[in-house]
């Protein structure tokens, strides 16, 4: 499933909202159509779901802003209020410098995919797949990937997921996580603690009010939670 948490950033003004709509039905897409919410995600090198919700007015990162009014060839003074831009900290700052300069956005930190799964390479054929599984991922704030992959059947849903997973290593900023269905709640602490508490004594909580802990104090950002072996999704 993915999980979004809530950040700081800017917004596009009213005006700014216009001129995204404006320079994103301006360009053409390989087949010659006006360019979608994906393809500015794709020339951004963010995901989909961060750039439909900015252009809905909705707060996003710094970085993220600029990286999309970037692929669009705009100035983000154009899209967001000058008055909160120039609010920016120096940190903040630096980081989207970083993006201005083109520096690639760097795979999350967070993730635990190891060496599971074959080779991109060997995954052959199925890139129309992980296209769909992504459209579909970027449908709802929170589904199962499980259920994403229902119906697409004999495509061998543990290694489509594996190689989803790694692919977009970049896209999912707040985490990938896999997790095994039967031992969630333990696990997904086991995975969050060293990263994000690790100082923290959880013992005396449940696990429901441990899991509930977990996303308090996750990683600003997109999460992609992996649950192997699902037996029957609806009652997850």
């Amino acid at each position: 499933m993915t999980k979004t948490r809530k950040s700081r950033g800017v917004r596009a003004t009213e005006t700014g909202r216009q001129k995204l709509l404006q320079a994103k039905a301006s360009r053409r897409n390989e087949k010659g159509k006006p360019w979608t919410y994906f393809d500015v995600a794709t020339a951004a090198q963010v995901d989909e779901k961060t750039v439909q919700r900015f252009f809905y007015g909705k707060p996003k990162d710094r970085e993220y802003a600029i990286a999309i009014v970037q692929a669009l060839d705009l100035d983000i003074t154009e899209v967001v209020d000058p008055n909160e831009w120039n609010s920016v900290t120096q940190t903040s700052a630096s980081v989207s410098e970083s993006v201005t300069n083109n520096t690639p956005i760097q795979p999350t930190a967070y993730e635990n995919l190891s060496r599971k799964g074959i080779q991109r390479q060997q995954f052959k054929g199925r890139d129309h797949e992980l296209t769909d599984l992504h459209h579909l991922l970027q449908q709802n704030p929170q589904v199962a990937i499980t259920a994403a992959v229902v119906g697409m059947g004999g495509v061998g849903k543990t290694e489509l997921a594996i190689q989803y997973a790694r692919e977009h290593l970049t896209t999912y900023q707040g985490g990938v996580c896999w997790l095994p269905a039967n031992d969630f709640a333990s696990k997904l602490v086991e995975f969050a603690r060293p990263y994000f508490f690790p100082s923290i004594n959880l013992d005396n909580l449940s696990p429901v009010e441990r899991v509930r802990y977990c996303w308090q104090h996750w990683a600003e950002g997109e999460v992609l939670l992996i649950v192997d072996n699902v037996t029957n999704y609806k009652q997850h």
